[in-house]
């Protein structure tokens, strides 16, 4: 019994890094994603221009159409919940920006959830979400869905 209680624990980590499930889990992002919902507490009057924007995915790049800004991303679908990090150059001297995110994706949905707030002087980070909650002024939510 004891090397079967070993083995579990084992397994999983062999599953959970496994570079083919990876694979799996970005082929499931790519593609088009057309924001259905936005729940920005904190900018209001983004979630009418949000709605009907787009994210696209293409191999490990991220285009945001409702920011114009283009991202590369990796993920880490072994956390619960699944895990995305964004980054993208800021400015031609190598400054990079980066934004820690959780995701979930099905056939048909992408629900995704930004941390962290812009304040007036600049971005101020509050780390990444724990849970697909729009209640915290901190977080962006979004729910897209593929295109018909």
């Amino acid at each position: 019994m004891e090397t079967i209680s070993m083995l579990i624990p084992a397994v999983l980590l062999m599953v959970a890094n496994d570079p083919s499930l990876k694979l799996k889990e970005y082929h499931r992002l790519q593609g088009v994603w057309v924001v259905e919902s936005a729940n920005e507490i904190r900018l209001a009057d983004v979630n009418d221009t949000a709605v009907g924007s787009t994210f696209k995915f293409e191999g490990k790049h991220l285009l945001i159409r409702h920011w114009e800004r283009r991202y590369t991303f990796e993920i880490d679908a072994s956390e619960k919940p699944k895990q995305m990090d964004l980054v993208r150059m800021v400015d031609d001297v190598g400054h990079k920006e980066a934004e820690l995110c959780i995701y979930e994706v099905t056939e048909t949905q992408l629900r995704v959830c930004f941390g962290g707030h812009r304040e007036k002087n600049g971005y101020s980070f509050a780390g990444r979400p724990t849970e697909f909650a729009s209640r915290n002024p901190r977080n962006l939510m979004y729910v897209l869905k593929r295109p018909k």
